[in-house]
């Protein structure tokens, strides 16, 4: 991650990474209850450390959002989306 910082940083390019994230493991009690899982990146702090940016992608039963995480100027916000075949559309800011 530091490569590709100083990479980007030096030759003033932007630099996209895509990861994975997983659903933290819950004890018995707390699944059977239906505690909501947390959704975790994959590589944990290291990602979230060099990024400037996170944005994460989410498809709840079809309702896909970008939720902003992490910027250096804005808060953390979320858009819905949708994907047709002329393109990506924004539907509203939630």
């Amino acid at each position: 991650m530091r490569i590709f910082a100083e990479i980007s940083r030096k030759q003033n390019i932007p630099i996209i990474i895509t990861n994975q994230v997983y659903l933290e493991f819950l004890p018995e009690g707390d699944f059977k209850k239906g505690v909501e899982r947390n959704t975790n990146i994959v590589g944990g702090d290291l990602f979230k450390y060099w990024s400037k940016c996170i944005i994460e992608l989410k498809n709840d039963n079809g309702k896909r959002k970008a939720v902003l995480l992490k910027h250096r100027n804005l808060p953390q916000k979320e858009i819905g989306f949708i994907i047709k075949n002329e393109g990506i559309f924004k539907k509203r800011w939630i």
